[in-house]
């Protein structure tokens, strides 16, 4: 089957709707239709149930899909390989992470990856949970996950550095008078969280009683700026990490370390090491190379990856 059928598949998937995918996909909204029947009369069954509010994956459709995105990901891989034995370079780099490594390490990365690379797109979006983050990872939605780096997840992983965790307040909050912050000193606070009902990847292995905490996060913003706001105007304490503070911290906001020393290893994960595709490969390697040079005179920050 052609090729382009599967990736039409898996954008009518991904947007709910044929008129969307065909606009994602630079088609007609006639020439996805065309191409999605043809895809089901040769399958012999049928991969989406259509109605007045777009399309829903029958549960074929649902079982099909990860091997879909496995043919289109293998043929981009070929498409680069084959490129790159003719002098070229094409393809694409599908990136999720922390909306504090986006705004953080994301753009400077680019701005390397680009001058070396002019030839490769890059797509990046921001996904504040691990968990979703791999999982769009194992789906073959995204080539590199950047996120939390932990030693019970089966797809290969490398860290980058140590990010401490943190606590964000107004200048006027009684906590700013604290050098070191305490659960105890937390009870009578406001919390507020880049994922609703969420603490930045703690468990109470980590961290006892952060699992009860997280039940009374009162607000929470996926915008960091928003989030910068609500914790500049006193309306809560934010519990988030070195890297994301450089965004929250401004003009009337101040951090404070918690009383036990606790963080997290930020890296990426890709699903093979050995099966990346040159485009994912390159990706990584300049991210090592620019977060080398970001942390070289910080001594507070070992990176962790070798040369």
């Amino acid at each position: 089957m052609d090729v382009r059928k599967y990736e039409a598949i898996i954008r009518i998937a991904e947007e709910g709707t044929v008129s969307a995918a065909a606009e994602v996909l630079g088609y007609s909204q006639a020439g996805v239709t065309q191409m999605l029947n043809s895809a089901e009369q040769e399958m012999g069954l049928k991969v989406f149930e259509r109605t007045n509010k777009g399309a829903k994956l029958t549960e074929e459709g649902k079982r099909l899909l990860p091997l879909f995105r496995q043919i289109v990901n293998c043929q981009e891989n070929i498409d680069q390989e084959t490129a790159k034995l003719r002098g070229l370079e094409v393809g694409t780099v599908r990136i999720a992470g922390y909306s504090s490594i986006v705004i953080n390490w994301i753009p400077r990365i680019l701005t390397v990856f680009s001058k070396e690379h002019p030839g490769i797109d890059v797509w990046v979006t921001d996904c504040n949970v691990q968990g979703e983050a791999l999982q769009r990872l194992r789906d073959g939605l995204i080539d590199i996950a950047f996120c939390k780096i932990t030693e019970d997840v089966e797809l290969y992983g490398e860290g980058f550095i140590k990010d401490k965790y943190l606590i964000s307040m107004a200048e006027g909050n009684p906590l700013a008078k604290k050098q070191k912050i305490s659960m105890k000193d937390l009870e009578m606070q406001n919390l507020l969280t880049e994922t609703q009902g969420l603490l930045p990847d703690l468990d109470d292995d980590e961290l006892p009683g952060v699992t009860e905490m997280s039940k009374r996060t009162h607000y929470s913003s996926t915008l960091l700026g928003s989030l910068q706001n609500m914790v500049k105007n006193d309306i809560g304490v934010s519990f988030s990490s070195e890297l994301m503070n450089r965004v929250l911290d401004g003009e009337g906001v101040i951090s404070r370390p918690l009383d036990q020393d606790l963080c997290r290893t930020l890296g990426y994960y890709v699903r093979s090491k050995n099966e990346m595709s040159y485009a994912a490969a390159e990706f990584i390697k300049c991210a090592k190379k620019v977060i080398r040079t970001m942390y070289a005179d910080d001594p507070d920050h070992e990176v962790l990856f070798d040369a």
